[in-house]
């Protein structure tokens, strides 16, 4: 089963991105918090033009559906792969 530490996670998902040092893994955690904080005020900002532009039940309905679409593209994720020890 895959470690629920998203540092570990993240260090797996993306081996070439940056050394698996313990600076390396901070760094990578730095990466996804920013990108998480990133894609949410991106999400919000889409929200309000929603919004404003068909009213607030269709901006709720949205943000009531998008577990749903999360879940569906995880889905499509590779399984981890789990490294032999040494």
């Amino acid at each position: 089963m895959a470690d629920s530490d998203p540092a570990v996670y993240s260090a797996s998902a993306c081996p070439g991105l940056l050394a698996t040092t313990a600076r390396g893994i901070r760094s990578n955690t730095k990466l996804i918090a920013l990108l998480s904080i990133w894609a949410g005020g991106l999400g919000v900002t889409a929200l309000r033009w929603v919004a404003d532009r068909y009213g607030l039940s269709s901006a709720l309905w949205i943000s009531a559906l998008m577990p749903l679409l999360a879940f569906a593209t995880t889905r499509f994720l590779p399984a981890p792969r789990v490294h032999e020890a040494r």
